[in-house]
């Protein structure tokens, strides 16, 4: 690895940064940004494509506001109904009508978070986002596409990370906790009301969950800011590191053509809209689903480059409850290996499952989802990054240029094992 190839990775993302600034899903910098890659993707890719599309930027996050009315509402039909104490006929349905909000509230939540479904978008307005492909054409006839990608937008700022991470996730935690709490006893109460009565400890919990609610909710409410005061997160390492990767592979095999597999089409993709629900992968995925499958295609995704020193392979994203390929997994472990890089594979574990059952996902479960084979590359300290993790200061500063030149190592690598085992192919 050279150096110029390592600088040209690390000003790559202060140039990016310097030019467009923050990049939130739909915004005029993420646009500017996308066309700018796709200049220098130009440059070096047989053929360079920009496909548009369109999504509602705040779309992952829908689900937040909806929640919220929704439970705070059923708390309030509940406790007021038990006060006053309306004839049976009137209790039952106003008991009935709390515990379909709250039902509503995660059925909203399950879908649109922890699916990653576009289940209330259709009730706001689209804005128009788009993908970068460049693409390296096989020589001898094409057989099969890899595809190496990252994501180009930037955050929304997580606005209780900035009081502290921990505090964010003990209000998130609780949030989830009070919603699956509150859907179980309103339901309890509805089957109590219809077939006997409801005894004062029901309407003791949703008392106290209820006074626990009120400022959970309340700071949930503030979980991510209105308008342009969530566009301040530059996205250095989530994900510009990424995509520095993306074009550093683009010099790469520009310069040494011999590095794409002969039978191999080689692309590499700059999603938009990751931070919006992976729209961008979606959206590419379910384009070109067909083509992929047919042509075996394998995704190799880079999402949060931190760190050169350790390498996690994801095997399981558990707030999606994806599982990505086996096949791909086992191959980036290989190349890896074969690079000299640290890897090790991440998120099957039941510690890993549990607590990141809130995390996210990455662009590679748009892809596994649809029967593609596809597996994510990340390298962060949990402890290190809770300092700049969609906020502010995820800046230049924190970048680690050996974190890019690492992963650069394991995707060429991976070609490298791809040629090898095509040429020993009978």
């Amino acid at each position: 690895m050279t150096r110029e190839r390592a600088d040209y990775m690390y000003n790559f993302i202060k140039e990016v940064i310097e030019r467009f600034g923050p990049r939130n899903p739909c915004s005029s910098a993420e646009r500017k940004a996308a066309h700018f890659v796709r200049e220098e993707l130009g440059k070096r890719c047989d053929e360079v494509a920009v496909e548009e599309f369109k999504c509602v930027p705040r779309g992952l996050f829908l689900w937040i506001p909806v929640a919220i009315t929704c439970v705070l509402s059923s708390f309030l039909v509940f406790i007021v109904t038990y006060i006053v104490q309306p004839p049976r006929p009137v209790q039952i349905a106003v008991t009935a009508v709390a515990a379909c909000l709250v039902v509503l509230a995660f059925i909203v939540t399950w879908f649109q978070f922890f699916n990653y479904r576009e289940f209330l978008d259709r009730l706001f307005k689209e804005k128009g986002s788009q993908n970068v492909i460049g693409t390296f054409k096989a020589s001898a006839g094409r057989k099969k596409v890899i595809i190496f990608s990252a994501h180009l937008d930037s955050a929304f700022e997580f606005t209780l990370s900035r009081i502290s991470e921990n505090f964010q996730r003990v209000v998130v935690f609780l949030g989830f906790g009070i919603l699956v709490a509150w859907l179980c006893l309103s339901i309890a109460a509805l089957v109590l009301t219809i077939f006997t009565f409801v005894p004062p400890g029901v309407f003791t919990a949703a008392l106290v969950l209820f006074s626990v609610g009120i400022p959970v909710m309340g700071f949930l409410s503030f979980f991510i800011m209105p308008g342009d005061r969530a566009n301040v997160v530059p996205g250095a390492i989530d994900d510009l590191s990424g995509i520095s990767v993306v074009m550093g592979l683009s010099e790469c095999l520009h310069a040494r053509r011999d590095l794409v597999p002969p039978n191999v089409e080689v692309r590499l993709i700059a999603f938009g809209c990751e931070e919006a629900g992976l729209r961008g992968a979606y959206r590419y995925a379910a384009r070109h689903g067909d083509e992929l499958k047919d042509l075996n295609a394998e995704v190799v995704n880079m999402d949060g480059l931190e760190l050169g020193t350790r390498y996690h392979v994801i095997e399981y994203e558990p707030t999606t409850r994806t599982l990505h390929s086996k096949e791909v997994v086992e191959r980036i472990m290989d190349a890896a290996a074969t690079a000299g890089v640290n890897a090790h594979r991440f998120g099957a574990g039941k510690l890993e499952r549990t607590l990141g059952f809130a995390s996210g996902g990455s662009d590679a479960a748009a892809f596994s989802k649809a029967g593609i084979k596809a597996a994510s590359i990340i390298s962060r300290d949990v402890v290190r990054s809770t300092h700049f993790y969609h906020l502010r200061y995820d800046t230049i500063d924190n970048v680690d240029p050996s974190a890019m030149t690492g992963a650069l190592k394991i995707c060429l690598a991976y070609l490298q094992e791809e040629a090898r085992a095509n040429a020993e192919a009978p």
